[in-house]
Formats: C-alpha cells, sequence, structure tokens
C-alpha cells in the first residue's frame, strides 16, 4: 500500500506542476502579447518547478527538462503549435488561443 500512495503522490505533484504552468500560460496570454514568449515563459516555469522536485542526490544527476515544448495554437491553426521566434505572432482582440 505504501508504493500506491507514493505513486499517487508523485502523479498529483505532477498535475499541480501542469495547473501551475497552464495558470501561467493564462497569465501571460493578454492582447499584444507574443506566443513565442509565453511559450518560452511557461516551459521556463516548468524547468525551474521540476528543478525543485529533483534535488536530491540520486535525482541531481538526472536529464530533465520539458518533453514536449509548450503549445499555442491560435485560431484556425488545428494544434501543437509551438512557433519559433520567427513563426510568432501576437495576440489580438478576440484571438482562440488553445494551449
Amino acid at each position: 500500500m505504501g508504493h500506491l500512495s507514493l505513486f499517487c503522490l508523485q502523479l498529483l505533484t505532477r498535475y499541480i506542476i501542469c495547473l501551475a504552468a497552464l495558470e501561467k500560460a493564462v497569465e501571460l496570454s493578454i492582447v499584444g502579447a507574443d506566443i513565442y514568449t509565453i511559450s518560452r515563459a511557461v516551459d521556463a516555469h516548468i524547468d525551474d518547478a521540476l528543478k525543485l522536485i529533483f534535488q536530491s542526490k540520486k535525482t541531481k544527476k538526472l536529464t530533465r527538462g520539458v518533453a514536449f515544448p509548450t503549445c499555442i495554437s491560435v485560431n484556425e491553426i488545428m494544434g501543437h503549435f509551438s512557433p519559433l521566434a520567427d513563426e510568432s505572432q501576437l495576440l489580438k482582440e478576440g484571438d482562440v488561443a488553445k494551449m
């Protein structure tokens, strides 16, 4: 039973990090915001959260980071759009952003 509760705690921690990342993306998504900048800021937020979790002697040497970059698809873009700096666009009033 102990292993199960530890697994549930680790899973809950991951969900909390995801929720905080989504909240960060929503907070930064204002009219005139650059979606590349938002994506990079959310990725950095996730990296910082991971550093706090993986700081024991065993986990310090682990390679960690964002496995799938933050995607912000605006309007007609279907999904999984994580723009490069030169592909980015600014959010406009009335845009629908999918994160």
